[in-house]
């Protein structure tokens, strides 16, 4: 009867442990908010254009790009229930240059932002987002054979 009880408690919690366990991809962006109405950029709640931002602002640091390296930045920054950029720390780095090229474009979305509400309150509330900024290199473009 216990054997019969375990199987079937391990038959519905193994499931449920290895969603837990799966790793995210590169792609995936976490944003970490205590509100239903988010801050917004440009007017964008969804962030897609705060997205293309980044990725035109971005500048892959030279000496980088020369030596063939890619990599992820992961941000930490705030934006106050006004509306300001504040509090932007690397939370997981992978090169002094890199850190250091993530921190500015993001500095530069500064000024976009509009702050976000509380759920529970409905007042303005500061919201903490995590961010990965991406470095990858493009691969080079094949000549065609015509």
């Amino acid at each position: 009867m216990k054997l019969r009880l375990l199987v079937i408690l391990a038959f519905f919690l193994l499931p449920g442990i290895n969603v837990f366990c799966q790793e995210k991809s590169e792609e995936n962006y976490m944003f970490v908010y205590k509100n239903d109405k988010r801050p917004m950029f440009d007017g964008d709640m969804s962030l897609k254009k705060m997205n293309i931002w980044v990725e035109s602002h971005l500048k892959y640091p030279k000496k980088l790009k020369k030596a063939g390296i890619q990599g992820r930045v992961t941000l930490n920054f705030t934006i106050t229930k006004d509306g300001e950029l504040t509090d932007v720390k690397v939370l997981r780095g992978v090169n002094p240059l890199f850190d250091a090229e993530a921190i500015r474009v993001i500095k530069t979305t500064a000024g976009h932002w509009t702050g976000g509400f509380d759920a529970f309150t409905g007042k303005p509330a500061d919201v903490t987002y995590t961010y990965p900024v991406i470095f990858r290199l493009k691969p080079p473009v094949k000549p065609s054979n015509f």
